[in-house]
C-alpha cells in the first residue's frame, strides 16, 4: 500500500510503551518514514528502575535483595533502552512528554531525545501527566503527517 500512494516506509506511532516500541523499531529496522511518540516509554531504564517509575518498578522487587541480579538486569535491559539506540534513528520523530507524568517522566525520555541526531521535534506539556497533551498532541501529529505527505 505505501508504494501505491507514492511513498515508501512506515509511519510508526504509539503512546507510552507503544511509543517506546515505535522508536525502537524505527532505530532497528531503518525503514520508517516517520516516528510519532506520545509519552514514550523504554528510555533511561536504569533510572526508571531506581525511581520506581511505570512498569519498570517490577524490577525493583526482582532485584531488591540481589546486587548481582540487579547488575545483570541492567545489562540486559540496556539492549532495549532507546537511549542506547537513539543515534541510529534516521526517520524524523515527533514526540511529546508531560511535565507531571510520573509513569514515563519527561526527563527520562530526554535521555533518548538528546541523542537523536536527525530531524526531531518535541512538545513539552508542563501541566500534563501521562496523556502527554492528549487530543492536542494527536492533532499536532495529524498536521505533521499532512505536511510530511504533501512534501512527498
Amino acid at each position: 500500500l505505501p508504494e501505491a500512494l507514492g511513498y515508501e516506509g512506515y509511519v510508526l506511532e504509539g503512546t507510552s510503551q507503544a511509543g517506546g516500541l515505535s522508536i525502537a523499531i524505527g532505530c532497528i529496522m531503518q525503514t520508517a518514514s516517520v516516528v510519532l511518540g506520545i509519552v514514550p516509554s523504554n528510555s533511561n531504564l536504569d533510572e526508571r528502575i531506581k525511581n520506581s517509575k511505570g512498569s519498570f518498578r517490577a524490577f525493583q522487587t526482582l532485584c531488591n535483595d540481589d546486587e548481582k541480579r540487579y547488575s545483570k538486569v541492567l545489562q540486559n535491559l540496556s539492549y532495549f533502552d532507546t537511549k542506547n539506540m537513539a543515534s541510529w534513528l534516521k526517520a524524523p520523530i515527533v514526540a511529546s512528554v508531560g511535565g507531571l507524568d510520573t509513569t514515563c517522566p519527561a526527563r527520562d525520555f530526554f535521555a533518548t531525545y538528546n541523542r537523536i541526531l536527525g530531524s526531531k521535534q518535541i512538545r513539552y506539556y508542563p501541566f500534563s501527566g501521562h496523556e502527554g497533551g492528549g487530543g492536542v498532541q494527536t492533532e499536532q501529529e495529524i498536521r505533521y503527517l499532512q505536511t510530511f505527505l504533501e512534501g512527498r
